[in-house]
């Protein structure tokens, strides 16, 4: 804990606020549930009061999408993409590599639920990837809708009860499932 409240309290920017933060939540839930993790608790775990907890994110689950966009954005700025299947496998390896905390997260339920989160991003992923290709318009809506909640749904399994298969491993079962699933369609 002295870690989190020095690093709050030595520079006391926004960004470096929202990371301690962060540290004081994934803290938590290493041994607490979600649903018992306070507000207040986070706070006093960086010597801040709730005021201060509120001025940065709206409410815990907001600081739990924070934690994903932020880890997985620095990721994704700093690795070339040259395949589609790549940003998959940096979501998966990302996802795999901090497996404990997110096994965690995609068990929490309700409007705000992790699960919903990040099937909005993906959704947004695959919009901005074939809108970058030329591919998208308003017709494959319901395409990257059932995409994004196929992929999402395969992840949360892989994780909770799979987590032994490798991102590699799981991506490949995921691509063939999409091709035999493509090749089939079209030679009906």
């Amino acid at each position: 804990m002295l870690i989190i409240r020095k690093a709050v309290t030595n520079l006391g920017d926004s960004l470096t606020t929202k990371k301690g933060l962060a540290l004081a939540l994934k803290t938590q839930m290493q041994t607490t549930a979600f649903r018992k993790i306070s507000i207040e608790s986070i706070a006093k775990m960086c010597q801040l009061n709730r005021k201060s907890f509120y001025y940065h994110f709206k409410d815990k689950y907001d600081l739990l999408n924070w934690i994903f966009d932020t880890e997985f954005s620095t990721i994704v700025e700093n690795t070339t993409i040259s395949q589609r299947w790549d940003l998959l496998s940096l979501l998966c390896n990302y996802l795999y590599d901090n497996k404990s905390f997110y096994r965690k997260a995609f068990k929490i339920e309700g409007q705000n639920s992790f699960r919903s989160h990040i099937t909005e991003r993906i959704k947004e992923l695959i919009t901005k990837d074939m809108t970058h290709c030329g591919e998208y318009d308003k017709s494959k809506d319901f395409q990257i809708e059932f995409i994004s909640d196929g992929f999402v749904c395969a992840i949360e399994r892989w994780l909770l009860t799979n987590a032994d298969l490798t991102p590699n491993d799981f991506l490949e079962k995921i691509k063939e499932v999409i091709s035999k699933v493509a090749e089939n369609y079209y030679n009906s």
